[in-house]
């Protein structure tokens, strides 16, 4: 970022472009530079298919959508899920008598993938749908498809919010810098004070005894939901701070999530632009909501276990997938009930209890991608309701996941009060200073600068 900051205000809008396209390029490749070949592969397909849409009719606008989407869910299908889905196959085989020949690739899953492939599609699509004009410079759409600060983790960005923004001249303002270093900070504190000793105590709760107690389980899931929070929420935070500082303006991401009444609002704020890609793009062409009972079910549940495979090729993350469709379906049906339930009740209290309801349905149902099997996670969610097990050992493990939650906990809920998620910037000099130093001593001190890389980056 710092030799970027450096050159890049000496250019013009091309030589910008040009510069940040290379700086995005040497980004990825410094993980590994064989991989371009995939990323650049994706540009010039989809640059070349949406020109085609643009200029064809009829039939043949169809066509050209359907080889960028082949072509990109391709690239998903043999990196992330082949092996998934010849084990797959292989077990049901297994299962009915019948045996298949172990196949398997011997390729790692590029960092980043998942993101970049959404993005590029994302603008044949909206070219297919007359949203967006094609770009005829190459240079510039490669840039929108490899900007290197959410390239690997997001936001995912559609074309017509983000592409006219490479077209255009950036100005670099005194507030956009200013808030731009706070997101950054923010960002870093979330990853490296909260996310990370969050994830020791993961650790602790799921691996660090032989058997452990529901409660115990219980914390770990209050930490893994606050760890996986924070390390995704912080990335999200530092890339849109450092677009800022280029003069570019991603989306928001995360808008105060845990503080969600119900699961409806839950996806409203959290992962916003993945939630918004597939309800843009899959739920809305599926139906939507303007359906049968029936096939609302099917659509709900379509989209939530297509999202939860998004995460992962695994089990887990389909049924992880899975329970959040089943919920909201639960609560779209159930709506007429909670209603009548609700007006009996203050709304102060009412409210309250959605939320602690809404939140620890999401925490048991991220605590799935901390154990081995489906089964397991169901012997955990036993256990939470069935076999508590307190004890002043697991106590003071809640007590210290409680002083590393604490300020961000505090920071949302200022944020959710105000509806305002910049609102430390609207304290005064002395209070900001103070936040700052808070923030500055608690990494200093208790931060974990070996921990491992942001959980988003193996999806």
């Amino acid at each position: 970022m710092l030799p970027v900051l450096v050159v890049y205000p000496r250019l013009k809008r091309r030589g910008q472009n040009l510069f940040l396209l290379a700086a995005s390029y040497f980004f990825y490749g410094s993980w590994d530079w064989r991989f371009l070949s995939l990323i650049m592969a994706s540009t010039v397909v989809d640059y070349l298919c949406a020109l085609r849409i643009e200029a064809e009719t009829g039939p043949r606008r169809r066509r050209y959508l359907l080889i960028s989407l082949g072509f990109n869910l391709g690239l998903l299908g043999v990196f992330k899920y082949f092996n998934f889905f010849m084990e797959s196959l292989q077990g049901l085989l297994g299962h009915a008598g019948l045996t298949l020949s172990p196949m398997a690739l011997e390729i790692i899953l590029p960092v980043g993938i998942s993101f970049y492939t959404f993005q590029t599609l994302s603008y044949t699509i909206d070219v297919y749908q007359r949203q967006v004009k094609p770009t005829r410079d190459l240079a510039d759409f490669a840039l929108y498809v490899a900007f290197f600060p959410q390239l690997v983790a997001g936001p995912i960005e559609k074309a017509r919010r983000f592409l006219p923004q490479v077209l255009a001249p950036r100005t670099q303002s005194r507030d956009a810098f200013f808030s731009g270093c706070y997101l950054i900070f923010w960002g870093l504190f979330k990853k490296v004070f909260v996310a990370d000793n969050c994830a020791l105590i993961v650790d602790q709760a799921f691996r660090g005894d032989a058997d452990p107690t529901g409660f115990v389980y219980l914390i770990g899931a209050y930490a893994f939901s606050w760890q996986i929070y924070c390390d995704f929420s912080g990335y999200s935070d530092i890339a849109r701070g450092v677009a800022r500082l280029l003069g570019f303006d991603l989306m928001l991401n995360f808008n105060m999530p845990y503080l969600s009444p119900n699961l409806a609002d839950f996806w409203r704020r959290w992962h916003i632009s993945l939630s918004t890609w597939f309800k843009e793009y899959l739920y809305i062409p599926l139906g939507g909501n303007r359906v049968s009972k029936g096939r609302l079910v099917f659509n709900l549940m379509t989209v939530f276990v297509v999202s939860g495979l998004w995460h992962g090729a695994a089990t887990n993350f389909i049924v992880w997938g899975a329970l959040h469709g089943a919920g909201l379906v639960a609560l779209t049906f159930g709506g007429v009930w909670i209603a009548k339930v609700s007006a009996r009740v203050p709304a102060a209290i009412w409210t309250f209890i959605a939320v602690v309801f809404t939140f620890h349905y999401v925490a048991l149902a991220f605590a799935i991608w901390q154990t081995e099997t489906s089964l397991a996670w169901v012997e955990l969610v036993y256990r939470v309701f069935f076999e508590f097990g307190f004890s002043m050992g697991a106590l003071a493990l809640l007590g210290k996941l409680a002083g590393f939650v604490a300020l961000p906990f505090l920071i949302q809920w200022l944020q959710r009060r105000r509806e305002d998620p910049m609102v430390v910037l609207r304290w005064s000099v002395p209070v900001r200073a103070l936040f700052y130093v808070v923030c500055l001593f608690c990494m200093l001190r208790f931060g974990v600068f070996d921990g491992a890389e942001f959980i988003y980056f193996q999806f």
